[in-house]
């Protein structure tokens, strides 16, 4: 899912980079991501980084 990160600091759980603009939150593991650093991903409802997307793929098997 996509927030705004203007009036708040965060960084990008990726890379360490502090983030401008809309940003990446998994639902997950609570951290933030640049959208670019974190181009896939499960985009079902929510939004997951793609470590946690992995982890809970499989989770289901």
């Amino acid at each position: 899912m996509a927030k705004e990160s203007e009036g708040t600091t965060y960084k990008c759980a990726s890379c360490g980079e502090v983030i401008h603009g809309p940003c990446g939150y998994c639902e997950s593991c609570a951290q933030y991501y640049h959208l670019t650093c974190a181009t896939s991903g499960s985009q079902e409802g929510t939004w997951n980084c793609p470590n946690c997307a992995i982890q809970l793929q499989m989770a289901t098997f």
